[in-house]
């Protein structure tokens, strides 16, 4: 059963509410672990155990989207730790490197988000429409990502010195950043689809919203630390 026009936009508007509370939650989090990062690096490494959580980060965030995956009443709350957890990525990283490259992290944060409402226009807009071509395109996509990687797996083992594309500043690896941030886009634009469709069909939970903020915001994560490692990545070849 089809919803009218009213009761779509409110459930966008919900949608749009919780992903920008958990924006704003990752960045105040990042802003507050990149002071407490930046106060307690000397040199290169980070003291008195402020970096042990950016290694484990990856991995709750991974069992706590096992957990909102499955839409508990108090998926609230799990999508606030999910964003409490990328802020301490955010922070780590950003204290680390900032350091090293000036003004890395605000050319970061303004690349992820125009890009990123570019995007929405482009697809409210209908520039961009989710179509047989577009399935082609992201499947060539992921086929050329895998190819690669899977060639650097093979060569690291035949030629030992084999440059990594994940290693250093070489073309090959700014090339791989690029493909890993157009896949992080053409996932977002898949992610605005399924919402939108969805959101067309039929009432969704409040569970169900939440979820789909968190998905937002993890794709716009992906961009942002794509965006992050490429300037990076492009700086340290001017040096």
């Amino acid at each position: 059963m089809s919803l009218d026009g009213n009761q779509i936009q409110l459930q966008l508007n919900e949608i749009k509410k919780k992903t920008h509370t958990l924006i704003v939650i990752s960045f105040l989090t990042a802003f507050l672990y990149w002071n407490l990062v930046r106060s307690n690096l000397i040199g290169n490494e980070i003291q008195h155990g402020v970096g042990w959580p950016m290694f484990i980060c990856p991995f709750l965030l991974f069992l706590l989207y096992r957990l909102a995956d499955q839409k508990f009443s108090f998926t609230r709350y799990i999508a606030f730790a999910i964003a409490i957890c990328f802020g301490v990525l955010l922070g780590s990283l950003s204290g680390v490197f900032e350091q090293r490259m000036n003004g890395i992290i605000i050319q970061s944060v303004t690349i992820t988000f125009s890009s990123a409402l570019a995007i929405i226009f482009l697809y409210k807009n209908k520039f961009i429409k989710v179509n047989d071509k577009f399935d082609e395109f992201f499947v060539f996509v992921v086929c050329v990502l895998s190819l690669s990687l899977l060639i650097d797996f093979v060569m690291s083992f035949i030629d030992l010195n084999w440059h990594s594309l994940y290693k250093g500043n070489s073309t090959s690896g700014i090339v791989l950043n690029c493909i890993l941030l157009l896949l992080g886009y053409l996932v977002y634009i898949i992610e605005l689809s399924i919402v939108d469709e969805k959101l067309n069909s039929e009432m969704v939970s409040k569970e169900q919203l939440w979820f789909y903020s968190i998905e937002l915001l993890i794709d716009i994560a992906w961009i942002y630390f794509v965006v992050f490692f490429l300037l990076g990545r492009l700086r340290g070849r001017k040096k």
